[in-house]
């Protein structure tokens, strides 16, 4: 179903059948070179640098269906913060379990941002409709459109800058983020905005969360009238609006709320941990949970990372994205299949080592029908339709085929009459067979051996017409005449043999 719409795209809620979990993805509408440039930027950013976080919604894979890029994300059946403070929930209603709520919310969003700005990410569009609730209330911090980065050059130092792309420099020159949000250095195009605005925004969600409303407001609901009254208009006093709220709590929403950003708390952190005194003066216990650092990436999230990279065409990282899963895990059957599947397509591995790779790792993975699946997809690209029915049909008996599977058989069966498979054996030769060659017409098959004889084949039958001896020592070269009517061998006797090929053959 539709979680969502915008201008540019739809949110859709989809089922992952193997993960057996949902997940919402994003996909554009109109997908122009320039938003396709900027949605894969987005979508880098918040794959690549932001990680996995337990306060950032988790950006799964993008990937490219038809020319078109869809973010997978993680899903949040919460629903945003905004739906949250519009029905209700927080907003001028007094007393301590309520404003608890609305700490520990603070709590969790500023660390989300603390994670943003430690790896020099700016938000620049932190609002509600920005935070997504999980099914236990759990705030998470999304939509990553209009990031910025606050020291570009230090993040191109820690990676390689040449697999770096152009779109993850700053949109210098735009007007980016939200009206009722933004920090008076925000409306200035072109000028400098780092993390403090987004301490701005928090300022701005912790007061909408305690009181339904906004700390400034516009003359006019105009782009000119917010810019006004974001520079000049002094915030409405918290506590006039709810008087239970902490003194302390007040004069921190107070400072986030300054107009000049060096008069701003000094981090995210910082924030978190007042509000955490709060928690504990409210309630009279501590919150009871640490500041959460940077989930360790396991192998499935390598995998994942290397195929939205490859498809961004981003290879070299996405090999490295690979090589890291199997450092975690070995025997990581997707992600053996990947890597060994570019290195083959580019000339690094042949099709029998891919095989035989994914044949090791199979113990580990015995009775998953993806093995089989994966299997067949080598032999289908290597045009071997008979090897790819045979894995399918095994992968169907060890447990019921999946959708994808029966569609991937149907495919293999339409493919067999063009496929590459073996047609006929021929057998005669004593030795090894060094030389082989199809006659102009493609009815005669001539090859010749270490047992010092031609022989000439009717691939039809599979029989042998004729033998030619003649040479003493190995035939390593033979070959036919444009008219079929002669054949050439040359052996490691120093001499070269031409065959006379009967005319009642022809």
């Amino acid at each position: 179903g539709k979680l969502g719409e915008g201008t540019f795209g739809f949110v859709w809620r989809v089922r992952h059948t193997e993960w057996q979990i949902d997940l919402a993805v994003k996909e554009l509408k109109r997908a122009s070179p320039e938003r396709q440039k900027n949605f894969l930027r987005e979508s880098l950013v918040w794959i690549r640098e932001l990680g996995l976080h337990p306060h950032i919604v988790t950006a799964y894979s993008v990937r490219e269906l038809e020319g078109t890029p869809y973010l997978f994300l993680e899903y949040c059946p919460g629903g945003s913060l905004a739906d949250s403070i519009q029905q209700g929930q927080g907003t001028r209603v007094s007393g301590s379990r309520d404003l608890a709520t609305t700490l520990a919310l603070g709590i969790q969003l500023a660390w989300g941002l603390a994670h943003c700005h430690e790896k020099h990410i700016v938000h620049r569009d932190f609002k509600p409709l920005n935070v997504l609730l999980t099914e236990t209330g759990e705030a998470k911090i999304t939509d990553f459109g209009t990031v910025k980065f606050a020291a570009l050059e230090q993040v191109v130092e820690q990676g390689s800058a040449a697999s770096r792309p152009d779109f993850l420099k700053t949109l210098g020159g735009q007007l980016q983020g939200t009206p009722p949000y933004m920090p008076p250095e925000q409306w200035v195009k072109g000028g400098t905005v780092d993390y403090r605005a987004d301490l701005y925004a928090l300022g701005v969600t912790l007061f909408e969360l305690l009181t339904g409303d906004h700390p400034v407001r516009p003359a006019q609901n105009t782009l000119a009238g917010w810019a006004a009254a974001h520079a000049q208009a002094p915030p409405v006093a918290l506590r006039t609006l709810r008087p239970d709220v902490p003194a302390a709590l007040e004069a921190l929403v107070q400072r986030c709320l300054a107009k000049r950003p060096e008069q701003r708390p000094k981090s995210a952190r910082e924030v978190a941990e007042v509000l955490a005194g709060l928690y504990g003066d409210v309630t009279k216990q501590s919150y009871g949970r640490q500041p959460p650092s940077e989930l360790k990436a396991l192998a499935n999230r390598c995998n994942n990372l290397g195929a939205s990279y490859y498809d961004m065409r981003l290879l070299p990282d996405a090999e490295k994205a690979w090589e890291e899963a199997l450092r975690v895990d070995a025997r990581h059957l997707e992600a053996t299949y990947n890597l060994g599947l570019i290195r083959w397509r580019s000339g690094r591995l042949t099709d029998k080592d891919l095989v035989r790779t994914l044949r090791e790792v199979s113990a580990a993975h015995s009775g998953k029908e993806s093995l089989h699946a994966l299997l067949a997809q080598v032999h289908l690209e290597r045009w071997d339709a008979a090897s790819a029915i045979e894995e399918l049909e095994v992968g169907q008996r060890q447990r019921a085929g999946s959708q994808s599977s029966q569609s991937l058989l149907i495919q293999a069966r339409a493919a067999l009459p063009a496929s590459w498979r073996c047609l006929r054996t021929f057998e005669g030769h004593t030795n090894s067979v060094s030389a082989v060659a199809i006659s102009p017409d493609g009815r005669w098959v001539l090859s010749g051996s270490w047992d010092t004889t031609l022989k000439l084949w009717e691939p039809t039958t599979g029989q042998c017409r004729r033998t030619f001896e003649g040479h003493t020592h190995h035939v390593f070269a033979v070959a036919f005449s444009p008219d079929g009517r002669w054949a050439l061998s040359g052996s490691a006797d120093n001499t070269c043999i031409v065959c006379f090929l009967d005319w009642e053959l022809k």
